[in-house]
Parts: C-alpha cells; structure tokens; sequence
C-alpha cells in the first residue's frame, strides 16, 4: 500500500504472505534525498509477489519510478 501523509511525504507499507505487515515506512527520495514530497503517486506488484513498481510525482512536478522491495525485509538483499 502507498499513501501521501498528511506531511506531504510518501510512505509504503507491505502485506507479507505470512498475513503480517511491514510497518510504515517513508519513500526514499532521489538521489541521496531521505525522504519523498508527493504530489500524486501510484503502486504495482510485480508478478513474482517480491517486488513493486512506483511511479511518484515531486514536489517539483516531475515523475520519478522506483523498483524493488521498500525496504528489504531483514535477511534480504535489495532490487534497486
């Protein structure tokens, strides 16, 4: 799931296949960036159940995509 904070930022959280949550998370910015300001944003899961697609417009107005899982769960390496 991804949501537009009352903050303006971007946050995450995902479903595990044990029915448990991840927990919220913010979005990574671009480039070394923390956090993500969001103007619109969309989500989708990939076929293979780990990784999800973003697309996030910025506070500039400009879109940005993001792929991988966000953050990796523990013990996991990253797709970014």
């Amino acid at each position: 799931m991804l949501i537009i904070g009352y903050d303006g930022l971007a946050y995450h959280i995902a479903l595990f296949a044990s029915g448990s949550w991840q927990g919220w998370n913010a979005v990574q910015g671009v480039g070394s960036a923390q956090i993500f300001a969001a103007s619109s944003i969309a989500i989708a899961g990939m076929p293979n159940g780990d990784d999800a697609q973003l697309v996030v417009v910025g506070n500039e107005f400009r879109s940005h995509g993001k792929s991988g899982i966000f953050p990796p769960p523990t013990g996991r390496g990253t797709k970014r």
